[in-house]
């Protein structure tokens, strides 16, 4: 007999608790509850069949708005009787004013992030869409942007119905909001922290402007501190220790999908010395999954219509382009970005890198092996790599020359690190 499950759950008896289930079922996906078996698989039966189905019917009819599509079977045989609850169209479902959703073999009421995605789709409308309730809204640097890229004279109320961030009928939208200077959404809070989470240099908080002010001032705190100059003669050359077109992706990716109807939460971006890290708020849109989004590159905005302004305005290419292009930017280098999905979030890590194309697969191991422990010694550095000792100081200065590790300390206790 199978294990409860996400579609599967077992009750001893026909109780109220079994709706809560049924939410869940109706508002998510097609699942089972089998009456008369135990949470421990073992068959009890029912005394009644036919007394106890017209009950079940009778409870979900009674208790369940709307009602759900579901088909009830009698096992003659083991006294058991199965309900069968179809994922249906109209959710979402509720019992006693309340959704609910499965986690594994529990069901727990829907967060209210998920929940007003749901109301939305069901009347074909996205949270970005919806009245702002604000007036006298102004779009100084959106008026700025779009005339340097598309020529627009004035941004004008016809305009910004074109761009769905205002509607003749009820004004101005929620991304109209975020576009203006009026904005009142959670901005993005960035930490610039030392050699860990532990130590904090500078912190600052972008909000209370246009979402377009907080990408550009994000984007230059990004130059501050990842950027050197070196000069050699009379050059002067600048370089990037994150590639510009993986920090802007993620930075665009993180402000176009994060979940708006979030009130208090805020992108948190983490700039490390050895990478940064992108935290946006909200999971994945409904019909979206880690594999569609990490591996398919495929793209379900969950704001489109600030997708879209993003889109003309040039800070984003076609939807579905975003991680392909971080991972692209990355795709000579030795280090690699990372992604990650929980229920509530989204990050994206960005690795420091160096240059690292034409480095030998010996002088890759030391690398490597310097990224995972930060300061190592010769010694340490010998016997894990395997070198003998010529071997390993011949490969320690050929990096020191090309500018990529460094050493400290006295002659007795000299360890090696990543520039």
């Amino acid at each position: 007999m199978e294990r409860e499950s996400d579609t599967l759950e077992y009750k001893e008896k026909v109780t109220d608790s079994f709706l809560k289930t049924v939410s869940a079922y109706a508002n998510f996906r097609t699942g089972k509850i089998v009456f008369g078996v135990t949470d421990t698989l073992e068959i009890k039966g029912l005394r009644d069949l036919t007394s106890s189905a017209l009950s079940i019917e009778n409870k979900i009819n009674n208790s369940l708005n709307p009602v759900p599509a579901f088909n009830i079977h009698v096992d003659e045989g083991n006294r058991t009787v199965t309900l069968e609850v179809s994922k249906s169209p109209f959710a979402p479902y509720f019992y006693q004013g309340q959704a609910y959703i499965r986690r594994d073999s529990s069901t727990v009421p829907i967060d209210r992030s998920l929940l007003m995605d749901m109301i939305l789709k069901d009347r074909n409308l996205t949270f970005d869409q919806l009245p702002c309730k604000k007036e006298d809204l102004t779009f100084p640097t959106l008026e700025k942007l779009l005339q340097k890229k598309i020529g627009l004279e004035t941004l004008g109320k016809d305009t910004m119905t074109t761009f769905d961030l205002y509607d003749k009928s009820y004004g101005y939208t929620n991304a109209g909001l975020l576009f203006s200077s009026e904005n009142s959404f959670p901005g993005v809070d960035i930490v610039r922290f030392g050699t860990d989470h532990n130590e904090i240099l500078a912190r600052r908080t972008l909000e209370k402007q246009s979402v377009l002010d907080i990408y550009n001032d994000a984007c230059d705190l990004f130059f501050l501190f990842y950027s050197s100059e070196r000069i050699e003669g009379m050059e002067r050359t600048v370089s990037l220790r994150i590639p510009e077109v993986a920090f802007r992706e993620a930075l665009a990716n993180a402000l176009v999908h994060r979940d708006w109807s979030i009130g208090n939460a805020r992108i948190q971006i983490a700039m490390l010395e050895d990478r940064i890290e992108i935290i946006s708020p909200g999971g994945f849109p409904e019909n979206m999954n880690e594999t569609l989004y990490f591996q398919d590159f495929y793209s379900v905005p969950r704001n489109p219509h600030i997708a879209y302004v993003f889109l003309r305005l040039g800070l984003i290419e076609r939807f579905g382009t975003g991680v392909r292009r971080i991972l692209n930017s990355y795709q000579n280098e030795i280090v690699k970005p990372s992604f990650h999905a929980a229920e509530n979030t989204i990050s994206v890590t960005l690795p420091v890198v160096n240059q690292l194309t034409d480095l030998s697969p010996d002088q890759q191991k030391i690398y490597l092996f310097l990224m995972e422990k930060k300061f190592a010694g010769r010694q340490a550095i010998e016997d894990h790599c395997g070198f003998s000792r010529s071997k390993t100081t011949n490969l320690l200065n050929q990096l020191m020359a090309a500018h990529i590790i460094g050493r400290t300390g006295n002659s007795r206790s000299v360890e090696y690190f990543l520039l």
